[in-house]
């Protein structure tokens, strides 16, 4: 195995952090919050990222290489699995509102990352399997709508008055979120 792969794991360091948050009790439900939203950003300043692209024949190489799918492909049993446990987990009548408060912003995050980040590259391929993995993806975010407009409507009109999802030049991030 080629050892440079072994980084692409990471994906499922996600999933193992809301299993975890999904697991414990107390303010400890809430440890996706501090992993995702401070612990990764501490380590980020300290490392120095890549800014090496892939050349066109490692691109391609790349492209044909079935382990990059193998890997997206297993975040959607990965994600309905992390949604039955929290479905079982938040339907305890004795937890607390605040753990159920945790576990709900942990699955949320999970659904961010897993649900749609990875339903986006799906909804992108070609094949009809992936696609409905893209929204099988989707459907655990709520969010199902997101295939249809990202692809038939952001695509098509990225960047002009008609894309309600791009910013105008010159528009806060306020201003674009009221509009």
């Amino acid at each position: 195995m080629h050892f440079h792969r072994l980084k692409y794991f990471l994906v499922y360091l996600s999933p193992l952090v809301v299993a975890t948050s999904l697991s414990l009790n107390g303010i400890w439900t809430f440890s996706a919050i501090f992993v995702f939203f401070i612990l990764i950003p501490l380590i980020e300043l300290f490392l120095s990222g890549s800014s090496k692209n892939l050349n066109a024949i490692e691109e391609e190489l790349a492209k044909k290489d079935v382990f990059y799918d193998v890997l997206l492909y297993g975040l959607v049993p990965t994600q309905y699995a992390l949604l039955y446990f929290f479905l079982n987990q938040v339907s305890n009548e004795s937890l607390p509102w605040y753990e159920k408060a945790g576990m709900t912003t942990a699955f949320g995050m999970s659904c961010g990352i897993i649900g749609i980040n990875a339903a986006h590259e799906l909804g992108h391929r070609s094949t009809w399997y992936e696609q409905a993995m893209s929204k099988m993806l989707l459907l655990t975010s709520l969010y199902m709508h997101f295939f249809i407009e990202h692809n038939r409507g952001h695509h098509k009109y990225v960047s002009t008055n008609e894309d309600p999802a791009s910013g105008r030049p010159g528009e806060t991030l306020y201003a674009f979120y009221i509009r």
